[in-house]
């Protein structure tokens, strides 16, 4: 009798631990199928949330000058934007420092850029807000890259994982997490611009396609007393 308990005793358990086998199998499937993102279900709410900002009018951000291109100097501060295939109308706004070194023959340039405020509550901040292109504390410091002495003073620079507080995001409030390279040129002492591409993974994940997003930076006055949100933009090479 004793044997014959024992033994019922082991087949409970050995079906209890089917049944827990089995459970935790069915629930890793129901996870694999509706753990993973839902990439354009969170882009679309994204863009109906968005929809209101994104129809305020936006900074001037037209074709870059045509001006005398090359290889030159352009270190200094500069008003920097990046257009988005999100909305080209409303783009990311940095205050860019840049140093190029020449002290070798193959001349190196430096980029270090610093997100502007564009939000001011839970609303794109209007021209007179107080704050509006306010620099933030959220710098961003890739290496010092190859500067081409060629007809149109090329580089490109690998920004790494970026980070943008949401008060600098002009679509909403959240903080914007991706990862960019920048093919740039110059025009001029005063200006370049050029394309991006990498891939955006917060507040949603996108790949982000190099003819769909442009940038543009002109040159800020050393005295630094015009304002930048006075400053007309540089967007895309002509």
């Amino acid at each position: 009798m004793l044997h014959q308990t024992q033994s019922h005793r082991k087949a409970r358990i050995m079906a209890q631990s089917l049944v827990s086998k089995r459970s935790l199998a069915l629930l890793g499937a129901i996870f694999m199928l509706t753990g993973c993102p839902d990439t354009q279900g969170r882009y679309d709410e994204f863009a109906d949330r968005s929809e209101e900002y994104r129809a305020q009018p936006s900074p001037d951000f037209g074709p870059a000058p045509e001006v005398e291109a090359g290889r030159q100097d352009l270190t200094g501060s500069y008003l920097f934007t990046i257009a988005t295939e999100l909305d080209p109308g409303l783009p990311l706004m940095f205050r860019a420092d840049v140093v190029v070194d020449q002290s070798a023959n193959n001349w190196t340039l430096q980029l270090t850029l610093h997100p502007l405020q564009q939000r001011c509550g839970e609303r794109v901040c209007e021209r007179d807000d107080p704050g509006f292109w306010t620099v933030l504390d959220a710098p961003i410091e890739p290496e010092a890259v190859a500067y081409a002495d060629d007809d149109v003073g090329t580089f490109v620079v690998d920004l790494g994982s970026i980070f943008v507080p949401g008060v600098g995001n002009p679509f909403s409030a959240s903080d914007i997490e991706a990862s960019l390279v920048l093919y740039g040129e110059t025009r001029g002492a005063d200006s370049f611009c050029g394309e991006a591409d990498g891939a955006l993974v917060a507040p949603f994940p996108l790949e982000l396609t190099r003819i769909k997003n442009t940038f543009g930076g002109v040159r800020v006055g050393d005295d630094g007393a015009q304002p930048l949100a006075e400053i007309p933009s540089v967007g895309r090479c002509p």
